[in-house]
């Protein structure tokens, strides 16, 4: 079966450390997404726009052959390889390896348990060290060629805490270090006998936990980050500590990122400031400063030539000089999506909802264009006025704000619109109106103006969460479906229902026929059913591949998408109820689709 094209991704695993890096020869930035790494071309926007090649999304090469999300990444010295390793929940979790130029994977090599905790080439292209996770705590040495192992060993003693962070030499294809709590360890592999050998370095009386660890150019100094806000220096040769900074005191909330930059050093923190220290004596001579999101640990450093990106923890992307001024380079949600809408026929630009903030993209290159940020809150559901002037949007504390889509000021609020939290909501053109949703299985319908909001009636059939509300263009009939398996066709004149189909599994996903005569729905049962509106009868069902939870139909009936628990987006003819197309670029289950418009986009989210 063939595969939908990619167009556009919007995302980055801030979260996981050193999850962004500069490509050594190309002009590239590469990062994680998921289960992805993805590479994109760094040139201006006006350069992006003139080559076809890379337009719209300058994407140049997707990374895949995983399902599951990565836990690392790495690129060889030369810019030949590069690595990736996963977080499974399986037995065994693998590191990737791919051929850069071609994207083609050459290795896929299987040792560790649960998760590879960081991955390192040798300088020279001929080895791969892999640390496995905290559930793992081994080293193994691979050989690049061959793909096969080389040995391995147990990465700390017994008495000391796990290992968490790898470094290989710059010139020397025998030695790397590796630190953790309360323990870091220059190692040498023997070729002759095939082992690895430690050295454990002396701190002293310091006892740190390290988060972060690089290796200077020269292959004299070890610098190692510390959960403390300290930076450690250790002689690789002597193995003996030598000095600490910052000078003027510890960075706040620890040293979760390091990057040699020239004579600096970058020394990222937990509380999203990065302080510039002079490599030779450890003294700050810059702080800058992000600390202004909700996340905004520095997870990753990467530079090259003078120039310097990094990624935080809410899953933002920065890029700066050597003026010290951050910019944002890219900005993504940090959590899942629950949410995605279009305005009504315009298909430019979107909408997405996840934990604590409203955002608006441009559909053809993915930059954020508007923030909406509330707090700690879900913002569950959301959808466009028809005239475009408001988003109005559905939050797990009940209420119901609409802001402005062009400055992202609220306009008004619902309050308690329902108790324990807004599930879904629909929005009625004709006669103003908004339909709500809740955990509490009720359906209220409202009145709404920009100076009044009152409740006209609450419509109680369904017993569980309400899913899904889809209303028709005239405004007079709406369906719903919830968890309780229940799906209902609404009179919105009297308030009645027209008809009820009860299914024996819970509702998941719903979608109504632009001429409101058919509806498809899907739940649990890993099917999704075809009825009618006027008296619910079931026409066919079609297995869906998995349980499903989202549905979107194209604007002309023609066709629908499907997304769920098997990670695989589905496109479908309506009329034959056939899977045409499958995508498959999501490593965790599919919890939005949507269509624009004009029938020529589909968005999909986790």
């Amino acid at each position: 079966m063939a595969r939908l094209e990619l167009n556009l991704t919007i995302g980055y695993s801030g979260k996981v450390p050193t999850s962004l890096l500069l490509h050594p020869k190309e002009n590239d930035l590469v990062y994680l997404m998921g289960g992805t790494v993805i590479a994109k071309n760094l040139r201006t926007k006006e350069q992006r726009c003139r080559s076809q090649k890379l337009q719209p999304s300058n994407i140049i090469r997707l990374f895949q052959g995983q399902s599951d999300a990565l836990s690392c990444v790495a690129i060889s010295k030369s810019g030949k390889y590069l690595a990736a390793g996963q977080n499974t929940r399986q037995s065994k979790s693998d590191v990737i390896v791919w051929d850069y130029e071609s994207g083609q994977l050459i290795h896929r090599l299987s040792v560790h348990k649960s998760s590879v905790g960081a991955v390192a080439f040798s300088p020279n292209d001929n080895y791969l060290i892999s640390l496995g996770g905290l559930d793992d705590g081994t080293l193994a040495l691979w050989d690049l060629k061959t793909g096969l192992p080389i040995c391995g060993a147990t990465a700390s003693r017994e008495s000391a805490g796990h290992t968490l962070c790898l470094a290989f030499s710059h010139h020397n294809d025998h030695v790397f270090v590796t630190a953790g709590e309360y323990i870091v360890r220059a190692w040498e592999f023997d070729p002759v006998a095939k082992k690895l050998r430690n050295t454990e370095c002396k701190l002293g009386s310091l006892k740190r936990v390290v988060q972060c660890v690089t290796i200077d150019e020269k292959d004299e100094n070890i610098y190692c980050g510390t959960t403390t806000g300290d930076v450690l220096e250790i002689s690789l040769e002597s193995k003996l500590y030598r000095r600490s900074g910052p000078t003027k005191g510890p960075l706040t909330k620890g040293v979760s990122s390091l990057q040699l930059f020239g004579n600096d050093l970058l020394a990222g923190s937990g509380a999203g400031t990065i302080a510039v220290l002079n490599k030779d004596t450890l003294s700050t001579t810059k702080l800058v400063d992000v600390s202004g999101e909700s996340n905004s640990q520095i997870t990753s450093i990467a530079s090259k030539d003078e120039e310097v990106y990094f990624g935080t923890g809410d899953s933002n992307i920065y890029s700066m000089d050597r003026s010290w001024k951050p910019a944002a380079y890219s900005r993504n949600h940090s959590s899942s999506i629950h949410s995605i809408a279009f305005a009504h026929e315009y298909s430019r630009l979107f909408c997405t909802s996840s934990q604590g903030d409203i955002r608006i993209w441009n559909a053809e290159n993915g930059q954020e264009l508007v923030q909406i940020a509330v707090g700690n809150i879900d913002c569950t559901c959301l959808a466009v006025s028809k005239d475009g002037s408001l988003i109005l949007s559905g939050w797990s504390d009940g209420k119901v704000r609409a802001f402005g889509p062009q400055t992202g000021k609220l306009v008004w609020s619902i309050h308690d619109a329902h108790q324990d939290g807004i599930t879904t909501l629909a929005h009625v053109a004709e006669g103003n109106r908004l339909l709500t949703g809740g955990k509490d299985g009720h359906i209220r319908v409202w009145n709404i103006s920009h100076s009044t909001r009152s409740l006209v009636t609450s419509l109680k059939e369904h017993k569980g969460k309400i899913v899904s509300i889809q209303v028709n263009a005239e405004g007079d009939e709406c369906v719903s479906t919830s968890a309780d398996g229940s799906t209902v066709v609404w009179d919105l004149n009297t308030f009645n229902r027209k008809s009820c189909v009860i299914s024996d599994h819970a509702g998941k996903a719903l979608a109504v026929l632009p001429d409101y005569t058919q509806y498809i729905h899907s739940g649990v049962g890993k099917k999704v059913s075809f009825h009618n509106c006027s008296d619910g009868e079931t026409l066919r069902t079609v297995e869906a591949g998995g349980v499903i939870h989202s549905l979107a139909l194209s604007k002309d009936g023609k066709y629908f998408v499907s997304g769920g628990e098997d990670r695989l987006l589905r496109f479908w003819d309506y009329e034959t109820g056939r899977c045409l197309v499958k995508g498959d670029a999501h490593s965790a289950p599919i919890t939005q689709v949507a269509f624009s418009p004009d029938g020529r986009t589909i968005v999909s989210a986790r």
